[in-house]
């Protein structure tokens, strides 16, 4: 019995954890027991489909969050320690910390660029993002996808934005770190989004 190993903690875990008070971490603890117990997974993970639901994002971002929070590992079980650990970055970090975050959350191919333009008549990472923000969020939609209502909405945060870096991948070229924060704080809709939980849940 001596020799029993506790398994080790997460570094991030850990210092994330130091974030939050006592009562946080235990009402974060609660919700993430609730949210589980609707998960069907014995209390040990949250399913894509109900955390997506929790904050109201549907699609692609609602997808890609749930990638980032759960760290990449594709295993679709989010975690109690993935929760705190995402909690601690966008609600306790930096501004650089929380700027990344949102910059990796609006990448939504996951593939390390973002452009204004998508080949086959996608839409690119930046377009899907603001699309979710007008549809779930500001819930200010337009009778279908892509009608020219919500094209001209698109369009004038795309035409504020800077697209400085080459993508060796194509003729186009995508926003850099700087370029994003330069977008997000020269438009008064960095005041307005807040990655808030719905009352769907």
């Amino acid at each position: 019995m001596g020799n029993t190993q506790l398994p080790p903690v997460n570094p991030r875990f850990a210092s994330a954890s130091r974030a939050f008070t006592q009562k946080e971490i235990g009402d974060l603890r609660a919700l993430f027991l609730s949210m589980a117990g609707q998960s069907q997974s014995d209390g040990r993970y949250l399913s894509p489909s109900i955390f997506q639901a929790y904050f109201g994002l549907r699609g692609a971002l609602g997808e890609r969050l749930f990638d980032l929070v759960t760290q990449q590992r594709k295993d679709q079980k989010l975690t109690f320690e993935d929760l705190v650990i995402a909690k601690g970055t966008y609600e306790k970090g930096t501004n650089d910390e929380i700027e990344e975050f949102v910059c990796q959350l609006s990448d939504v191919t996951g593939d390390g660029a973002l452009g204004r333009y998508e080949s086959n008549h996608l839409m690119s990472d930046i377009e899907s993002v603001l699309v979710t923000i007008f549809d779930d969020i500001f819930n200010v939609r337009s009778s279908e996808p892509g009608s020219s209502s919500q094209r001209g909405r698109v369009d004038i945060f795309l035409n504020a934005a800077t697209f400085s870096r080459s993508d060796e991948r194509c003729n186009d070229r995508s926003m850099s770190f700087e370029d994003f924060r330069k977008l997000v704080y020269a438009h008064p809709i960095s005041e307005k989004v807040s990655w808030k939980p719905t009352d769907s849940i």
